[in-house]
């Protein structure tokens, strides 16, 4: 059996890196000026602003080199090691939700927030847990249906 696996299409010419912000921000409404039906895929990274510490440093791999993720099947494991597993994840739960509970959506949030609420983003799929996307675009009377979170919601109204 073949597979066939799509690749992305070739650009005709990458955008240049930009540090002056209205620079930036004149780059940022050319592309999307001309693409009307933009994802933005957001992790970790866009709350750090908020308070919400980062699993992982600047290079990829994780802060706390004694970290490792519980697995699903870790997790629902009938015995001894599933309520190990269960306890490890809900004490880490605990602890880290009131920094969760503080935190108020930051600079990232409320831009990504316009520009789905002005047609720029068609799309939001996040890895966060936090809902500070969600709390910036009801700020700006965005439409919430647009966010995904990949992992769920930790909090709800």
């Amino acid at each position: 059996m073949r597979i066939s696996i799509p690749s992305l299409p070739q650009t005709q010419h990458l955008l240049p890196t930009v540090t002056d912000v209205q620079e930036a921000a004149e780059q940022l409404h050319k592309l999307l000026d001309h693409n009307r039906r933009v994802l933005c895929i957001t992790g970790a990274g866009v709350s750090v602003g908020s308070g919400i510490s980062s699993y992982r440093g600047p290079n990829g791999l994780y802060v706390n080199k004694g970290y490792r993720p519980i697995y699903y099947h870790e997790f629902m494991h009938q015995g001894a090691v599933g309520d190990g597993k269960r306890r490890r994840y809900w004490a880490r739960s605990y602890l880290g939700y009131p920094s969760l509970r503080m935190a108020q959506p930051n600079a990232t949030h409320r831009i990504l927030a316009v520009l789905q609420h002005t047609n720029y983003l068609d799309q939001l799929l996040t890895q966060n847990v936090d809902r500070l996307h969600h709390v910036a675009t009801e700020c700006v009377g965005g439409n919430i249906s647009s966010i995904h979170e990949l992992h769920g919601m930790y909090a709800s109204k």
